[in-house]
């Protein structure tokens, strides 16, 4: 099912192909997605091939783009040119580096949202590989793996990007509660007040957009996005967005169309002011490649979700794999909300990692001999 859904997600970004204004942009943008979408396939097979091992070594390998993305970012960014930020301490510790870094001409052109989301996936897969090294003491892989992160981890904060602080936070602590949920079976009334805290949070985030998408009221609440000189409310680019749809609702408007249809059809204009995307991922995957690519994704992510329910029932053994898949989902979907770098960006090539870690956790030998009875009964 897995594999039918990833095929029908691509087939539906060719149609984007198809239906963007600029071919040689949407093949580019194409191009990215096929790659990440065979990453994640390749994990998955590997993890399935190779077991634990195999995935524990791609886990730990997380460490090195985590890294890289991290050196690139503050090798790269200019403190300098964005004067109104949301942390003041933040920007003079940038300030710092900026001073003290290699002769490197800073560029202007970098949303640290974006390097932020890439970072939001990375750093929990490579703690996850971390983890695993130690307890298997890979002492030399577990100690550069560490400092990667490290490195990793002050360029997260340095991006000052709250999507992706919310979505690793989230992600890390949603992951750790599951892990440590089987423990609390001596204390069911603690376990049935975690859970119940789990659901509301999720309950309060669903009706949250919900809510920002019927009701103007929530517009203030929900920050701004740069609109050319101005800056436009969240959730009304949102609503904006629903138009779109509506209007493309089979084939999308295109893969990186977003600029153009919004200021043309909704705007009225015809100058780019617009950020490239409409800072959701789903409704940037509607927007683009239509309802139907839409739907391909959330089916991938319930077969993936699915999944993730029937290793944590069943208690499967490599719980820093699972924990690290289990956070690097949640940091997706959860900055997803507000941003969709890692699907408009270079960050789509490891923007599926969470979905082939978690389909390459293989249980153990005796749930696959079950499954292999029940299929043969079939």
């Amino acid at each position: 099912m897995a594999v039918i859904l990833t095929l029908t997600f691509l087939l539906t970004s060719l149609v984007g192909v198809w239906a963007a204004y600029d071919r040689d942009v949407a093949w580019r943008h194409f191009g990215m997605i096929a790659g990440g979408l065979a990453l994640a396939i390749g994990t998955a097979w590997a993890g399935r091939r190779g077991g634990e091992r195999a995935l524990g070594a791609i886990s730990l390998g997380c460490a090195v783009p985590a890294a890289t993305i991290g050196v690139y970012f503050m090798l790269t960014y200019d403190w300098t040119a964005n004067m109104l930020v949301k942390f003041p301490a933040l920007q003079q510790a940038g300030l710092w580096v900026q001073t003290h870094r290699p002769a490197i001409q800073a560029s202007k052109n970098i949303n640290p949202n974006v390097p932020g989301g890439g970072l939001a996936l990375t750093l929990p897969l490579g703690v996850g590989g971390v983890a695993w090294a130690w307890a298997h003491r890979h002492w030399r892989s577990m100690v550069v793996g560490a400092l990667a992160l490290l490195l990793a981890l002050i360029a997260l904060a340095l991006t000052a990007s709250r999507g992706a602080w919310l979505g690793f936070g989230a992600g890390m602590l949603t992951a750790g509660y599951l892990e440590c949920r089987t423990n609390l079976a001596r204390w069911p009334l603690l376990r049935r007040l975690g859970d119940a805290l789990l659901v509301a949070a999720l309950l309060v985030v669903l009706a949250g957009f919900g809510t920002a998408l019927t009701w103007p009221g929530m517009d203030r609440w929900l920050g701004t996005v740069p609109i050319g000189a101005t800056a436009m409310a969240r959730a009304r680019l949102w609503r904006d967005a629903l138009a779109l749809v509506g209007d493309y609702p089979f084939t999308g408007s295109g893969l990186g169309s977003t600029i153009m249809v919004y200021s043309s059809y909704v705007l009225l204009v015809h100058v780019g002011f617009i950020d490239s995307h409409v800072h959701n991922l789903f409704l940037q995957i509607a927007v683009e490649q239509g309802l139907p690519g839409l739907a391909a994704f959330l089916g991938l992510l319930g077969v993936v979700i699915w999944r993730l329910v029937g290793l944590y029932r069943r208690g499967e053994p490599g719980g820093a794999l699972r924990l690290a898949s289990t956070a690097a989902l949640v940091a997706l979907l959860v900055q997803g909300i507000g941003e969709a770098g890692n699907y408009t960006s270079r960050m789509v090539l490891i923007g599926f990692l969470p979905f082939g870690f978690a389909l390459g956790l293989a249980p153990s030998r005796e749930i696959r001999d079950q499954e292999s009875a029940s299929l043969a009964f079939i």
